[in-house]
């Protein structure tokens, strides 16, 4: 997230500016990002909300916020080794068909000369042609590669969107191409609402019929989808995902002239959308009760037009009856905001008046003082977590001022003295409610609105949620980068956010909001740098248009090295800050140049492969910190907390009907992954899927025990990928211990590594004691130039350890350089002029659990 103080648009970018006069909001992307980032998530605080919230995604794609897609151009490149590019006509229709979806998920990401060559306009109108051609051979499945027909014309609207001048233009050809492709397979499609493998791919035609700005087109034919699709997504989560893409329809179609023009005298649409939400009143008990409320706001849009507004606003009437604020604050605030929106004078009709305050005084009911600086207005968080958020920021706040040496002195002319933190209860009620209260977008991870820091009656105020995935016993997420934000623009920042957008300061905020609430625990950003390089002239000239990965992760490691490599420099850089000098920054910044790309790449390599980079001999002024290698200890690896891991048991509790999300990894060659919950007090379900985060209805296994006690075994698992699981519970549980074992069910739930020394870098000539492990260690170790040799050794204890050992990554039973595997604890492993100036990675594997085993590096 961002610090911001009054911006319209949350994910329309200057790149986008130049397409604004189009009909129509952008195409939806192929993919979402799988773990929570903040994305572009800080708008204006002083504007008021000109219309209802879009629908809100599934509950399966906001969970599949949780894991990244690092998407690259070589990751493009790859999937266009099939020569898509180079072909035209029925020969790329037939190459399409026969490449994996996931590759065309990558092309949404194509640009430049390949972005032309995939999806000029011709090609766009051959694959369309060839979409229509299949749908009479479809047969409710992807045996003819559909979906990836669709998935394609989809990538070329998203991409042709933001790179018109790449692309091309497209025209009414192609237009109508797509709507006779979409309407042929419609009509198929619908013959198949019995298959469950018909419902992702008729999912992805009602996305296109908005990606092609078809809205107008088939208006008429939603209310018939509509209908036929209820009774499916009763029953299969999979059609509801399906129904919830109508909404979409509806949202955007509010920019299309000729859906415009034929909603404005009829009331069809919102009619059918009305009687969905007396039929189904039921669902918004349940996992549906999203599609209750997008039909709650999709029929409030339609009281604008003119010819049917009054109609519908007889049905918003009734709606708000038959739901009251007290029973059914969501739906109510939804309908009642549209009443807010297009007819506010006639509130009393509605008994709607005082809409915002009354819906706050419902719902955010709880207030909380941690401090004279913060006061938390809440929903529904219990007093331990109340308590645990407020010890969070203390912690958070003291490593803030040691870091940044501010001497706890704000900024001249700023009066933020206190920060306001509003929480919901979770993601969905941020949505429901937080539009119509603070007047935001709420498509994000919540936000900061700083206002105007210089008004003495300026109220500075994070809006936030909870989720079940936030760290932490308070569950709040983003909760300390949004506090580090505070802090900045308090400390730092002279001016409001707007004053400091004038020059590039994005890697600044976003990068020091990163690194103040992560530090050096940031396993995401460390991926990222492992996958690709970005020189850091580059991130320090960020905007809020250079997407995710280089505004938080990149910004994260341009702010580290800055404040840990380059202290002088951050020094005069925070002078200028905080003066409000920020020509004087540019100035500096624009002769900078590239000169300290070279020393950040070297820096960022070292991090990398296990030096923390960190000050180990004082700065002399020159900003060359004199880090002679060694490790101070300050990444100390700490774990994702949603990762379960071999021989490291988590012991959690949780209250009646929660829902906890973790995931573990099955590294290659293994055979059983098997997790294990014991003890806890209550009971937990348990539920695996390999492919995305699993619900209560989608997944591939399920426990059956009933109680706490839960064996779960996954056969033969993809090595090399991640198992994600979902732990449940209707009355709750205390001290639920979980654990994971890979080719075996862990012998109890207290099992593990318990070395003396957990430091996993090898110093040659010292010995480790004590090793104990039922799975296997990692170490490593730089080896210098000119090394003639080094042996690696084991002896003495119980079980059966081997040695593997790699120059070129971290070795398993499949990939390593050398091993040594005897049968018993007496290993030797040798190797004569190894690769200088380079680091090697040791397994100490397992074969049978081991004890008290001794290990040695000798290196000459």
């Amino acid at each position: 997230m961002f610090r911001k103080k009054a911006r319209v648009g949350v994910f329309i970018g200057t790149a986008l500016a130049a397409h604004m006069a189009q009909a129509g909001l952008p195409p939806v992307k192929g993919t979402l990002d799988d773990r929570p980032v903040h994305a572009y998530e800080h708008v204006v605080s002083s504007r008021q909300q000109t219309e209802l919230p879009p629908p809100v995604m599934t509950p399966e794609e906001s969970k599949q916020t949780l894991f990244p897609m690092m998407a690259s151009k070589q990751i493009v490149a790859d999937c266009d080794s099939q020569g898509l590019s180079a072909l035209s006509g029925s020969a790329l229709v037939r190459a399409i068909q026969q490449v994996d979806t996931s590759c065309i998920n990558d092309l949404f990401q194509a640009r430049g000369t390949l972005a032309h060559d995939l999806f000029q306009e011709s090609k766009m109108i051959s694959v369309a042609q060839g979409m229509a051609s299949e749908a009479s051979r479809y047969q409710g499945n992807n045996s003819n590669g559909m979906e990836q027909l669709i998935l394609y014309l989809r990538a070329g609207y998203f991409v042709q969107w933001y790179h018109q001048d790449e692309v091309g233009e497209y025209g009414n050809g192609l237009k109508q191409a797509s709507a006779s492709a979409i309407s042929a397979f419609m009509d198929r499609a619908m013959g198949f609402l019995h298959l469950r493998e018909n419902a992702p791919i008729l999912g992805e035609a009602l996305t296109l019929v908005d990606s092609s700005a078809n809205q107008g087109t088939f208006v008429y034919d939603t209310v018939t989808w509509l209908q036929l699709l209820q009774d499916r997504a009763e029953v299969e989560d999979a059609y509801a995902r399906a129904m919830n893409s109508i909404f979409t329809i509806y949202f955007r179609g509010h920019n299309n002239e000729d859906f415009k023009a034929k909603v404005f005298n009829d009331s069809r649409v919102p009619r059918a959308l009305y009687q969905l939400i007396l039929d189904h009143g039921a669902w918004l008990d349940g996992d549906n009760n999203y599609l209750v409320l997008n039909a709650a706001r999709e029929m409030g849009r339609f009281m604008q037009y003119g010819g049917i507004g009054q109609q519908v606003g007889d049905w918003v009437a009734d709606l708000l009856q038959e739901y009251p604020l007290s029973s059914n604050p969501n739906i109510w605030s939804l309908l009642a905001g549209a009443v807010e929106l297009y007819d506010k004078e006639n509130c009393d009709k509605y008994d709607a008046c005082n809409v915002k305050d009354r819906v706050k005084d419902a719902v955010l009911n709880i207030w909380h003082d941690c401090s004279s600086t913060i006061r938390v207005n809440t929903q529904a968080m219990t007093a331990a977590q109340l308590t645990s958020a407020c010890e969070t920021l203390g912690k958070r706040e003291a490593i803030f001022h040691d870091k940044l040496n501010t001497g706890n002195q704000p900024v001249a002319d700023d009066f933020n003295d206190q920060l306001e933190l509003v929480v919901f209860k979770s993601s969905s009620d941020y949505k429901d409610f937080g539009w119509l209260l603070f007047g935001i977008d709420t498509n994000n991870g919540g936000m900061y609105l700083e206002g105007n820091p210089a008004d003495p009656n300026n109220q500075a105020r994070f809006i936030a949620y909870q989720a079940s995935y936030a760290p932490g016993e308070h569950h709040v997420w983003n909760l300390e980068h949004e506090y580090t934000h505070y802090l900045d623009g308090r400390f730092d920042l002279y001016g409001d956010f707007e004053t400091g957008m004038t020059v590039p300061t994005v890697w600044w905020t976003e990068g020091l909001a990163e690194y103040v609430s992560k530090e050096h625990d940031n396993p995401a950003a460390e991926e990222l740098a492992r996958k690709e390089k970005v020189a850091l002239s580059e991130i320090l000239h960020n905007t809020y248009d250079s997407g995710v990965d280089r505004i938080y992760r990149w910004g994260y490691w341009a702010a580290r090295y800055m404040l840990e490599q380059r202290p002088s420099d951050t020094t005069q850089i925070l002078t200028w800050f905080r003066a409000g000098d920020f020509e004087s920054f540019d100035a500096w910044l624009n002769s900078l140049g590239q000169r300290y790309d070279a020393h950040f790449a070297q820096w960022l390599e070292a991090v990398l492969n296990g030096d923390d980079g960190g000050d180990d001999g004082g700065d002399d002024g020159d900003d060359d910190d004199g880090d002679d290698g060694g490790d101070d200890g300050g990444d100390d690896g700490s774990d994702d907390p949603r990762a379960l891991q071999p021989g490291k048991p988590k012991h959690l509790d949780a209250g009646a009907g929660t829902q906890a999300y973790y995931y573990m990894f099955a590294p290659r060659g293994t055979d059983l992954l098997h997790l294990l919950t014991r003890g806890g007090n209550g009971d937990v379900e348990v539920y695996i899927k390999h492919d995305g985060w699993p619900t209560t209805s989608d997944y591939d296994q399920k426990s059956a025990s009933g109680n706490a006690n839960n064996s779960l075994q996954v056969s033969s698992p993809e090595g090399g990928t991640y198992y994600h699981v979902l732990l449940t519970s209707s009355s709750g549980y205390d001290d639920l211990c979980v654990t994971v074992g890979l080719d075996e069910e862990p012998t109890d739930c207290g099992g593990g590594s318990s070395s003396d020394d957990s430091d996993p870098q090898l110093t040659s000539d010292q010995v480790r004691n004590g090793l104990s492990s039922e799975y296997g260690e990692y170490f490593w170790f730089y080896v210098p130039e000119g090394s003639n040799y080094f042996e690696l050794s084991t002896w003495g204890g119980s079980g059966n350890a081997d040695v593997y050992v790699s120059n070129s990554g971290w070795p398993d039973a499949n990939s390593y350089d050398q091993r040594s595997n005897r049968g018993d604890n007496y290993e030797k492993v040798l190797v004569n002029n190894p690769v200088g100036g380079t680091y090697y990675h040791v397994w100490v594997k397992a074969e049978e659990s081991y004890d008290n085993l001794s290990l040695r590096l000798v290196l000459r």
